[in-house]
């Protein structure tokens, strides 16, 4: 029983110095200076006030092992404006934004719906 008592809070302490460290990892936002197409997302609407104000926001790519599959990403702005609508969300909250990453580079075109692979800036608000 007492071996319970130290293991336990030494095995959560290693598991959250390892979601840190994934965390700091993915919190590096690549940024793309040449892109052939580009990648559009979805995110909360008042993302853009945030944007002008000079600040930078990043789009998460993959973490925990797989568990976060990361941020969705559409190859037009109108994908990503129907995929919104299709999933019910409040059109008032959501916006479409471009991201600084490539989409031939930049995605994870393995499953229905597209993921990018590493964690992106949100750049502008599209619509």
């Amino acid at each position: 029983m007492k071996k319970n008592k130290v293991l336990v809070p030494i095995l959560v302490s290693l598991l959250l110095i390892a979601a840190a460290m994934e965390f700091h990892t993915a919190a590096n936002a690549t940024v793309r200076k040449r892109v052939k197409e580009p990648i559009y997302t979805i995110a909360r609407k008042d993302c853009s006030e945030v944007l002008s104000s000079g600040k930078h926001l990043i789009k998460l790519g993959p973490m925990f092992w797989g568990l976060f599959p990361a941020g969705e990403a559409f190859k037009t702005p109108q994908d990503a404006w129907e995929y919104i609508i299709e999933k019910g969300m409040k059109t008032k909250k959501w916006g479409v934004f471009r991201l600084s990453g490539d989409y031939g580079l930049d995605v994870n075109q393995q499953t229905k719906v597209h993921h990018i692979n590493k964690s992106l800036m949100l750049l502008e608000k599209v619509t």
